[in-house]
């Protein structure tokens, strides 16, 4: 009835409302815990955050994927939750055993499909496809497609790197890779993106990915934040089909000793 589904549209929103409050509360962390963890302020971790995600894809495929799905069912509303059941649809299925295996969804979320046997054979079969690692594709897929700075931050040797050519492997695309450090010049940061540019121009692929690793070690930061940010080097933006990722390592924020 109509009357239902508006009353259903009513409560969704006041979750959506509830949720972004929730994340407002986690951002206004206290400060001491912030000074007790060592990291800076205003950023949370991986595990801070519950990643839930709604993806959508063709025949019907409607799949609510979190890392904890208990919390994800209680911040929707009850109504609408039973709503969406009742069409058959999973509600926070198991991100460990989803209805659709991990390679399905992540086929239809990209628009480039594989099966199991194929998606096992990318790398050498060097990249297990977990839950963990599906939400991470999912989230840097989404942000670099949609035009959002993507910066990772991890310890050296997590998988980073492997992770995107894991993920440009599926996508058919290139990844350029600069390894920045603290002798790292302006032409070293020019030099990858004129790569990834004749790359494109070569027409083999759609779509280059350049990954400026550990970022964070070098002295030409305001031409690296440029080219995350602002998609562009001293002013001249480049290729839309090239897509911008960086790295850095963990803050750490050290201490005064004390005699």
């Amino acid at each position: 009835k109509e009357g239902d589904r508006t009353e259903i549209t009513r409560g969704a929103l006041f979750s959506h409302a509830d949720a972004v409050r929730e994340c407002a509360e986690l951002a206004l962390r206290d400060d001491e815990q912030v000074m007790a963890a060592g990291e800076p302020g205003g950023l949370c971790t991986w595990d801070e955050t519950n990643h839930e995600t709604l993806v959508f894809g063709g025949q019907a495929m409607l799949s609510f994927l979190a890392k904890d799905t208990k919390v994800l069912r209680r911040r929707l509303h009850p109504e609408l939750v039973v709503a969406l059941e009742s069409l058959g649809f999973t509600v926070g299925e198991d991100i460990g055993r989803p209805k659709y295996p991990h390679h399905d969804i992540l086929s239809r979320l990209t628009g480039v499909s594989r099966g199991e046997g194929d998606a096992t054979k990318l790398l050498q079969g060097g990249f297990c496809l977990t839950a963990d690692g599906l939400l991470k594709l999912v989230a840097i897929y989404v942000r670099a497609r949609c035009g959002v700075p993507v910066v990772l931050q991890g310890e050296c040797g997590v998988g980073k790197t492997h992770m995107l050519r894991f993920l440009c492997a599926w996508l058919k695309a290139e990844l350029c890779v600069l390894d920045v450090h603290g002798g790292t010049t302006e032409d070293d940061i020019e030099g990858v993106f004129k790569e990834a540019e004749e790359i494109i121009a070569k027409g083999h692929v759609e779509e280059v990915f350049v990954f400026l690793d550990e970022v964070n070690t070098c002295a030409h930061m305001d031409l690296i934040c440029e080219a995350v940010c602002s998609r562009s080097l001293h002013g001249r933006r480049f290729d839309d089909r090239i897509r911008v990722l960086a790295a850095a390592n963990p803050h750490r924020k050290r201490t005064k000793e004390v005699d």
